[in-house]
């Protein structure tokens, strides 16, 4: 569950949220209602990054230091967490350029390949009657194989 921390019951609390912004240092955190909404010059009212949240403590990230009381304000897919677990349900496949890239040879090696396979099988025409063979078709099909 995502909380606000609403007072500490040691001197400083720090948090490791690493899970979400990926900095590796614990971050300073203290009670109050700052950093939760910022408003604009056109008193709009608009989401903070999360690094600048000094108030609230996230799902998935660990007190390193201190403690507090907070109160839980989003829970399940509501939190950070869920709102990223929900993006990348909802996000669509994007290919890598490496990945076209491979998917375009993948591609023309078939092609090459394939080709090569019906120029092999063309030339091997004249040994199709061979005495092996029952008949011609024996031998067409046994060089498609084999080819």
């Amino acid at each position: 569950a995502d909380s606000r921390l609403g007072s500490l019951t040691s001197s400083t609390m720090y948090v490791d949220e690493s899970s979400l912004t990926g900095e590796s240092v614990s971050v300073g955190k203290l009670p109050g209602d700052e950093g939760l909404i910022d408003v604009n010059n056109d008193g709009e009212a608009k989401s903070i990054p999360i690094q600048l949240q000094s108030t609230m403590l996230f799902s998935g990230s660990l007190a390193t230091r201190g403690s507090g009381v907070a109160l839980v304000v989003r829970t399940g897919i509501d939190t950070q967490i869920g709102k990223i677990a929900e993006a990348q349900l909802e996000g669509e496949e994007r290919k890598t350029p490496l990945g076209i890239q491979l998917d375009e040879f993948g591609t023309q090696l078939s092609c090459i390949i394939g080709g090569i396979c019906i120029a092999v099988w063309l030339a091997s025409i004249p040994r199709f009657d061979d005495a092996a063979f029952n008949n011609w078709i024996e031998g067409a099909i046994y060089y498609a194989k084999v080819g």
